[in-house]
């Protein structure tokens, strides 16, 4: 039954990119405040360059908080679901969302690993697709971010941070036996 939750909870993540070039939720990137809030409702914390919502259910998984950055033009430029501790297994539940996600997008472009039940500041998954970018991470206090960026915000966001370099250090290489 998880299972059938964790493919749900992926699906509704992830089919609206594919709807619809550049989107999120149904929205095209760039949409202006006014649209995301009649889409996705009206949200906890408005503020000039974002909306935050709180305990956001998508198909029987509750995440902690969606947020939406908007750009200096007002239009939507990143989204973000957040679930803090999600059980007492969050490895086992990253993993889980993982393996769904490779199912979907195929290899991802990086991936940092754990070390066994061991998480050295964070692990990540990467995938980079023509019209969007998709990263899932798990940090050290068992946080779990879902976050969907366009390139063009993707690109502004990892030029000349550390995780360019991590990108690249932990470029995904498939093994064939």
């Amino acid at each position: 039954m998880k299972k059938t939750f964790v493919l749900a909870v992926l699906f509704l993540l992830t089919a609206a990119v594919f709807g619809q070039q550049y989107t999120f939720q149904g929205l095209p990137w760039g949409s202006t405040r006014e649209q995301v809030v009649a889409k996705l409702g009206r949200p906890n914390i408005n503020t000039e360059n974002r909306i935050l919502y709180y305990n956001v259910v998508v198909a029987g998984w509750r995440f902690d908080s969606l947020e939406v950055q908007f750009n200096d033009r007002g239009g939507m430029k990143t989204a973000a679901y957040e679930m803090e501790n999600p059980s007492s297994n969050p490895v086992q539940v990253y993993a889980t969302l993982v393996t769904q996600l490779l199912t979907r997008y195929g290899d991802p472009y990086a991936v940092k690993p754990s070390h066994g039940h061991y998480i050295e500041d964070y692990i990540f998954s990467y995938w980079k697709h023509t019209n969007f970018n998709l990263l899932i991470m798990l940090d050290d206090d068992g946080l779990i971010a879902i976050g969907y960026f366009p390139d063009s915000e993707w690109q502004e966001l990892i030029n000349g941070a550390p995780l360019s370099s991590e990108l690249e250090r932990y470029k995904y290489r498939k093994v064939e036996l």
